[in-house]
């Protein structure tokens, strides 16, 4: 539909252009096999009125596989037989020509014009339709063309519309959570409570850095855990040693005196 001119119109339009044509030639050789009075004349104007014949209903032919619809068929049947009644009146007014009644075929041909004329006439009418169609459906399908880019516009917009909505809660998302890292992490630098934990509870990317920030706040609290303990068990050795080291020291003073 949308392209109907290229495939339809135009070429049909050609087709009965030459048709018209070829009426004309028809007009021109009957007028010209009554003026010649030779016989070989006559009998080239009887073969080129012939040739021009097959001509014409080669191209009806050729338009019946490109028929639009059923008014372009009911066209192309009135075309057929307007050539087929001109042909009755070519074919009389030859006869009369070929029997050199010169005058008798020329009265006939003048009384006969309409009937000549009614050819070339329903192929201009069948012509007029088809550039008819043509302009209402390249008005369709220019409508069509600028309800697509209208539709496309608005595609277009809505995909536009839906990224910068999206990018926008990404964005948000992202701010948010690297947010909460750096105040987080600010937090436990002042407290220093190694008890502290991130608590996140989306799954991507960023919880990947909050587990790993959580990891090693438990690392560091067991490791210095572990050295408060050592540190500890230490002390209460060394409290033992000391104690241990003055016993020794008393002993030694009574084994003197017991000595002295």
């Amino acid at each position: 539909k949308t392209n109907y001119a290229n495939i339809n119109s135009l070429p049909s339009v050609f087709i009965l252009s030459d048709a018209m044509q070829n009426g004309y030639r028809l007009r021109l050789n009957l007028w010209e096999h009554i003026t010649h009075d030779d016989a070989k004349e006559k009998e080239k104007r009887d073969e080129a009125i012939a040739k021009v014949k097959e001509s014409i209903e080669a191209a009806f032919r050729k338009y019946d596989t490109m028929l639009s619809d059923n008014k372009d068929k009911d066209f192309l049947s009135k075309d057929r037989e307007a050539l087929a009644k001109a042909f009755e009146v070519i074919a009389a007014v030859s006869k009369l020509s070929k029997e050199n009644k010169t005058l008798e075929a020329s009265a006939l041909l003048n009384k006969s014009r309409p009937i000549l004329l009614a050819f070339t006439k329903s192929l201009d009418e069948h012509m007029h339709h088809n550039e008819t169609v043509a302009k209402e459906e390249a008005l369709l399908a220019e409508n069509a063309k600028n309800s697509a880019e209208k539709l496309m516009i608005f595609f277009s917009l809505s995909i536009l519309l839906a990224c910068t909505i999206f990018g926008y809660f990404i964005r948000k998302n992202i701010i948010e959570s690297v947010h909460l890292i750096g105040s987080s992490i600010q937090h436990f630098v002042q407290t220093k409570k190694l008890n502290f934990r991130i608590t996140y509870t989306k799954n991507n990317e960023i919880k990947e850095i909050v587990d790993s920030f959580n990891t090693l706040i438990t690392t560091l609290e067991t490791t210095i855990g572990d050295a408060k303990n050592s540190s500890n068990e230490n002390a209460s050795v060394s409290s033992e040693l000391s104690a241990t080291s003055m016993q020794i020291g008393r002993n030694a003073e009574k084994s003197s005196s017991i000595v002295d």
